[in-house]
């Protein structure tokens, strides 16, 4: 490992992770500190992009299906097989998926029977940049208050 990704690993485990915690209550019960967002999807990417919001490094993590990861940067197409992890630079690597053409010549083969997640650390927090969404345990707070206050009347 080379000492500047070394150097973005403890500057997430030490400073951005423990910033977004103060900020978004019970984010450590959900997230590992690498990765703020975890994001399951369906499908295949349309078109080749790079995740802008993105801090360095993001996992895809595929499932179900085959599926071809294209690495357009490096001109590179990987065969992914169900469970198989990639570690990449998504916010400045243009990439997207693609379906396996084994499961385009199945016409018992479903785009959406591809699923992967995707996890990653949002650049803006390693900015600093104030969360704007509520997260989910606040929007659970306010659930459990508004109950709370319908059994006292």
């Amino acid at each position: 490992m080379c000492n500047t990704f070394r150097a973005e690993l403890v500057a997430c485990r030490d400073v951005h992770f423990p910033w977004a915690c103060k900020r978004v209550k019970g984010l450590n019960t959900v997230c590992h500190w690498l990765y703020a967002t975890i994001s399951p999807f369906q499908g295949f990417s349309n078109n080749s992009h790079v995740d802008n919001e993105d801090a360095d490094v993001s996992i895809l993590v595929n499932l179900g299906q085959h599926a071809i990861l294209e690495l357009c940067h490096y001109n590179v197409q990987l065969v992914l097989q169900p469970l198989d992890v990639v570690v990449f630079l998504s916010n400045s690597v243009y990439h997207h998926t693609l379906q396996h053409a084994a499961h385009v010549a199945n016409p018992k083969s479903e785009v959406g029977d591809c699923m992967a997640i995707t996890c990653f650390f949002w650049q803006g927090l390693v900015d600093e940049h104030e969360p704007t969404k509520k997260s989910i345990h606040y929007l659970a707070e306010e659930a459990e208050a508004a109950a709370k206050k319908q059994d006292w009347k």
